[in-house]
């Protein structure tokens, strides 16, 4: 079953992928008529495929990891969606006005505790930008207080130009174990078998 974070994903994926020309090119193994798929050596379920777009989850060890695969994207439009996802993830953590400032309150902020930290890492052949923070029991970035943190929380973006593929990151671990987020991103590559 596909959350509206997921559809929403994919037809974002679906209309910004099928801009400008596009040259054929060889299917990638991603979600090629199978329903799993190993990459960076674990074993990914297939939960959705359309066209260009495909979502992947593997589930097991205390950990959840979704992938959005869009293949077939251009360099300019690829560097497009990076930069709006950037931005959307991130506008979250900002400070804002509150909707009804009272007499104390007049902002919302993310304790700095809690706040995503972002980090870049240039990959053989890609790009990996991604985040680390909290997330709730519902798998979703952003959990702001002790009580609500359920998951240490990675969202990242991959861009492999060579191979044109995006893949967006979801990655969820128990809470403390850092060693996991740092163990997954160094086994990130724009080599998926």
């Amino acid at each position: 079953m596909c959350s509206t974070r997921d559809l929403a994903t994919v037809l974002l994926a679906m209309m910004v992928a099928s801009c400008g020309r596009q040259e054929p090119v060889a299917r990638d193994p991603i979600g090629a008529h199978s329903d799993t798929s190993e990459i960076w050596g674990r074993e990914f379920s297939e939960k959705f495929t359309h066209e260009k777009v495909t979502l992947l989850r593997f589930e097991a060890e205390q950990q959840r990891i979704d992938l959005t695969v869009v293949r077939e994207v251009g360099p300019h439009v690829a560097e497009e969606m990076i930069l709006e996802k950037i931005a959307l993830f991130e506008s979250t953590f900002v400070p804002a006005r509150t909707g009804y400032p009272g007499q104390h309150t007049r902002q919302i902020e993310y304790p700095e505790k809690y706040r995503p930290k972002r980090f870049e890492k240039d990959l053989g052949g890609g790009h990996l930008t991604w985040f680390t923070g909290y997330a709730n029991a519902n798998f979703v970035h952003g959990a702001s207080s002790e009580d609500l943190v359920a998951f240490r929380a990675l969202y990242g973006l991959l861009h492999c130009p060579g191979r044109r593929v995006l893949v967006e990151i979801d990655f969820f671990a128990e809470p403390g174990r850092e060693d996991t987020l740092s163990r997954f991103v160094a086994d990130l590559t724009c080599d998926f078998e």
